[in-house]
């Protein structure tokens, strides 16, 4: 009995070390921030999340966010108008905004924004790179539409139109 509670506890315990090791990495993600974005202006705000303050990234490290010509962006060079205050544009293209880490004492993780052609919608590549440190993680983040409020009313008041059509029919069927 006791062997297979010592078992058990091990399996465990190796469980939960594997977790922590691989979710060590996994836990950078850039998503993008519909909220903070203007899609009609061509601003497109990311958030970066889970870049580990400690040990801080070391100097020069990137994010890159590319594939914008790929989603129908036409203005060249991409501009930037904010990011957190411990990266630097670097490389604006058509194609690719990509940001160096730069000031060691800055913010590590918040908002980028990214200005180009108006109402772009697709997925984008993504790359972190902190040689120093190797943490080196890529995904896809996708640009979705959002629903203008006049959207939300037309749908409102379809199914509003509907709700009052459907007890009508019924009437007519029972007769």
């Amino acid at each position: 009995m006791n062997y297979f509670k010592s078992v058990g506890s091990l399996v465990v315990g190796t469980a939960a070390t594997l977790i922590a090791a691989s979710s060590a990495s996994a836990a950078i993600q850039l998503a993008y921030d519909a909220a903070a974005s203007n899609v009609g202006a061509g601003i497109y705000a990311f958030q970066l999340s889970g870049v580990p303050s400690s040990p801080f990234p070391s100097y020069n490290s990137t994010l890159e966010v590319q594939d914008f010509s790929v989603i129908g962006n036409t203005q060249n060079p991409l501009q930037t108008p904010s990011a957190p205050s411990g990266w630097n544009y670097s490389i604006m293209t058509v194609n690719t905004a990509e940001w160096y880490f730069e000031n060691t004492s800055g913010t590590v993780n918040g908002v980028f924004d990214v200005k180009g052609t108006p109402n772009l919608q697709g997925s984008l590549m993504w790359d972190f790179e902190d040689s120093g440190h190797g943490e080196n993680v890529s995904g896809y983040v996708s640009i979705t539409p959002v629903p203008e409020p006049e959207a939300y009313s037309m749908i409102g008041g379809s199914f509003a139109l509907l709700g009052s059509v459907f007890p009508l029919c019924r009437r007519f069927v029972k007769r």
